[in-house]
């Protein structure tokens, strides 16, 4: 059976929507993420400036759910690949 489950727009308010318990981990099904990310340098980068900002709250938790959701392959960037990304006007969720 496939997985209907949650699709995102924005990793950091994703994770931090996650984070903040408003959505359940286990409901997302992909997190279509607007960065550029080619490898661990440069998500190690992006990882610390949503620490500060985004995750704030509790940023060793944020970097966690990250790392699960990066690890279990939920986590696309269309730009990498050349390819547009859906914004987020309708919100961080779809």
């Amino acid at each position: 059976m496939e997985n209907s489950g949650l699709v995102g727009f924005s990793l950091s308010r994703c994770v931090k929507d996650i984070l903040n318990g408003t959505k359940k981990e286990s409901d997302v099904k992909v997190i279509i993420a607007r960065t550029k990310a080619a490898n661990k340098m440069e998500w190690a980068k992006i990882v610390e400036k949503y620490r500060r900002s985004y995750w704030q709250s509790n940023p060793n938790e944020g970097e966690r759910i990250f790392y699960r959701l990066l690890n279990a392959g939920k986590i696309k960037q269309p730009r990498l690949e050349g390819k547009s990304y859906q914004t987020i006007k309708h919100g961080n969720w779809g």
